[in-house]
């Protein structure tokens, strides 16, 4: 029973504070200098990426950074903007 109530506790926090975390990111996140590889439009070397309210709003070469965004230089990396890894391992190198 302790066991069961722990993990209540557990689950219940992490809820919240990924609802809380969800709410914070009040400026935009901009991804440059990156090679990005999209389903349309094939890849874009040295492009940029700009989230904004957890949403991609620009992806391309010749996209400014809005005024304060937190900028990521990522060159030499590669974006998938859209690509969610549905095979991940949450939390089992921790143990």
């Amino acid at each position: 029973m302790l066991r069961f109530q722990k993990d209540s506790v557990v689950a219940v926090a992490f809820t919240l504070f990924a609802a809380a975390w969800s709410q914070v990111q009040e400026r935009p996140v901009v991804i440059k200098g990156a090679t990005i590889l999209t389903m349309t439009h094939g890849t874009i070397e040295d492009g940029t990426v700009v989230v904004d309210k957890g949403k991609i709003a620009a992806v391309g070469k010749d996209v400014q950074a809005p005024p304060g965004a937190d900028v990521i230089e990522a060159r030499g990396e590669y974006v998938l903007p859209g690509l969610v890894d549905p095979h991940s391992h949450l939390g089992v190198y921790s143990l």
